[in-house]
């Protein structure tokens, strides 16, 4: 599901990669145990990044399919969205926004349920350390 949401992502705002990068690693982390090193965390963690990497295959060509038909040639639209933005006439049109606008306004409306499910997460992470001590 996370590879089809960041394939699906990439195709709305191709920065959500970016910002679904560090997300997807920590629920890599908190998913899979690994310190005591065991072939079959390791054969899960592999199993899980392989149908990550498929759905985001999928839903990229899904959206390239999609594109394509619409526009009536082979479009790789974040590509095309990236080469807009790095044209500074177009920023010049738009405007240029602070950088803190990714982490206060963007990532918190495309991650939503995923930062609660995080903060939930390191709450009861630090309930755990107090209580033991």
């Amino acid at each position: 599901m996370f590879g089809i949401n960041v394939g699906m992502g990439i195709f709305v705002r191709f920065t959500f990669l970016f910002l679904a990068f560090p997300l997807g690693l920590w629920v890599l982390f908190t998913s899979f145990s690994l310190s005591r090193r065991e072939v079959r965390g390791l054969w899960l963690l592999i199993k899980s990044c392989l149908y990550v990497l498929i759905g985001f295959c999928l839903s990229c060509a899904f959206n390239f399919l999609i594109d394509s038909v619409f526009y009536g040639n082979f479009v790789v639209t974040p590509f095309w969205n990236l080469m807009y933005n790095m044209d500074e006439r177009n920023l010049e049109l738009h405007g240029i926004h602070p950088r803190f606008t990714h982490a206060l306004v963007n990532m918190p409306l495309l991650f939503f349920p995923l930062l609660v499910h995080i903060f939930e997460n390191l709450r009861r992470f630090e309930a755990g350390l107090t209580s033991s001590h």
